[in-house]
């Protein structure tokens, strides 16, 4: 936003926003903390301890045991990417609402919501690049953090600029 408002770029810039906003970033960062750990808790509940063996066991289950989890495991799936739909739209404008506008907590969460909500098939479009990219870029730590990272930044801001440019 420095660079967009003629200012030359520094590398303070990056960290501008725990200057002024810390205490609202971190109940952020708490709020999504805490909703991560609530999706867990969920997928443990969906899927029971039957999964344990699995994880921890050094025996290889047998097909059966695959085929009885395969079923609660996609259900876990399914309900968690249901309740994260509606989480990252909530969290995907709220950092630069809190920076660049200088807005509340949620305030942010539902102001970006709903400006997801609004525009959903671009936000879609978005989400399945990001995927993409990130699927790419899975096995390669360095390529994620020199191409992933900088490009998903840049894009989040371009679509900060274009859904709130009347702001």
């Amino acid at each position: 936003d420095a660079l967009r408002q003629g200012q030359r770029f520094e590398v303070g810039h990056l960290f501008v926003g725990f200057r002024r906003h810390t205490s609202k970033l971190v109940v952020l960062g708490a709020l999504s903390l805490v909703f991560g750990v609530i999706s867990v808790i969920i997928m443990v509940l969906i899927v029971g301890t039957s999964m344990l063996p699995l994880f921890v066991g050094g025996a290889e289950p047998t097909p059966e045991e695959v085929a009885s989890m395969l079923l609660p495991m996609l259900l876990a799936v399914l309900v968690i990417m249901a309740v994260s739909l509606p989480l990252s739209m909530a969290y995907l404008f709220s950092i630069p609402l809190i920076v660049l506008k200088d807005s509340d907590v949620l305030p942010a969460l539902r102001t970006s919501f709903f400006a997801c909500l609004k525009n959903v098939l671009p936000f879609l479009v978005w989400s399945l690049a990001m995927f993409g990219m990130s699927m790419l870029t899975i096995f390669t730590l360095f390529l994620a953090m020199l191409l992933l990272i900088p490009v998903s930044m840049v894009s989040l801001y371009m679509s900060y600029r274009d859904v709130f440019h009347d702001i």
